[in-house]
């Protein structure tokens, strides 16, 4: 049975999990109007396209889930070296690019590999809480946010070390000055503005 990750160290995921003939027959199968210019690995019929785990406009909880499956992946001894899996990108014209983690689904006795009910376990612990890993995610939110901070301030013609910025980060945060969404962070103008006056930090240059 799955169990809640760990905050403070990954987990090796669990593979004593039952995998029906139907699950089977479904991970192998090539999604309707798919195509590719050179033969991939899935056409022998043990391995599959496998879960979407990234595109062009992810949330940062997929973002984080993708950073901490393959974390797990390439921590665990059962799946060392990467030779049974692969981060295979995907273009469409309309939706852009996404990345599935195709994966070798069963063996040559056509049974599931141990990976297939490792892949099959982990997305268990996601459906139940969302994010793998709290902190993974923090810390993408947290990039997200200096990020928005330094484009903030660089249109206002300020040139912010990295240190100002992790403060001016930590005080808009108290203020409420950050505003997390699903996939991008905005900050709050006028909060940006009083904080900057507060910090008395150098302000835009005046042409001469």
């Amino acid at each position: 049975m799955p169990v809640s990750p760990s905050r403070s160290q990954p987990v090796l995921m669990d593979t004593d999990i039952t995998v029906t003939t139907p699950m089977m027959a479904e991970a192998i199968a090539v999604p309707d109007g798919f195509a590719h210019g050179f033969p991939p690995p899935w056409e022998n019929g043990l391995w599959s396209l496998g879960p979407q785990i990234d595109g062009r406009q992810s949330s940062y909880v997929c973002q984080a889930n993708r950073i901490s499956l393959l974390q797990l992946l390439d921590q665990d001894p059962r799946f060392e070296g990467g030779r049974d899996y692969v981060v295979q990108r995907c273009r469409h014209w309309g939706w852009g690019w996404v990345e599935h983690l195709t994966f070798r689904a069963l063996d040559a006795d056509g049974a599931p590999t141990e990976l297939f009910r490792a892949l099959l376990c982990f997305a268990t612990v996601v459906r139940e809480f969302v994010v793998y890993d709290d902190a993974v995610l923090s810390q993408i939110e947290h990039n997200a946010a200096l990020g928005a901070i330094a484009y903030q301030t660089s249109d206002r013609g300020l040139s912010l070390s990295e240190s100002q910025q992790e403060h001016l980060c930590a005080l808009l945060r108290c203020r409420g000055g950050i505003n997390l969404g699903e996939d991008a962070v905005t900050i709050d103008q006028d909060l940006l503005q009083v904080a900057l006056e507060e910090l008395g930090w150098p302000q835009p240059a005046v042409p001469g």
